[in-house]
């Protein structure tokens, strides 16, 4: 079931954004973000599956559940927002290859805040929501500095 789970996921970013996909396969780190994820639903699909859940219900639901929260469109809007706001620590982001895992860490950390906006497709034009992430992207951004003061 996981690895069926896992090729489905995989297919959708392929078809649904192939850049994404690229860059997300030559990302070790996100390539662990994403394993994280798909071990979060495999509880939930053991529980469904001793229910008497057919597993093409189990696989489809919660393959839904992975690909909203991880969805290319959020991914997109958060790391254009990162972007605008990081400035000078970008480069530094882009070079160790952490970008890709960070914009997946921010996405699962931004997901009340999509749920709160009911957020379901592209809106970059939404301004409450893209407060909402700019906040969340500060925060990190905090976090990482006080991070690396240590």
């Amino acid at each position: 079931m996981e690895r069926l789970l896992i090729e489905g996921f995989w297919m959708h970013f392929e078809q649904e954004n192939p850049e994404l996909f690229n860059d997300l396969q030559t990302d070790y780190p996100a390539l662990l973000v994403i394993q994280q994820q798909i071990e979060g639903v495999m509880q939930t699909i053991e529980i469904m599956q001793r229910a008497g859940i057919l597993d093409p219900v189990v696989l489809a639901q919660n393959l839904s559940v992975l690909i909203e929260e991880l969805s290319p469109a959020r991914f997109m809007l958060v790391k254009q927002i990162f972007q605008s706001i990081c400035g000078d620590e970008l480069p530094a982001f882009m070079e160790t290859g952490l970008l890709n895992s960070v914009i997946l860490h921010i996405v699962i950390a931004c997901k009340p805040v999509f749920r709160y906006y009911r957020y379901e497709k592209v809106d970059f034009k939404d301004k409450n929501l893209r407060y909402a992430i700019g906040l969340m992207v500060k925060f990190f951004l905090d976090d990482f500095d006080r991070f690396l003061q240590r």
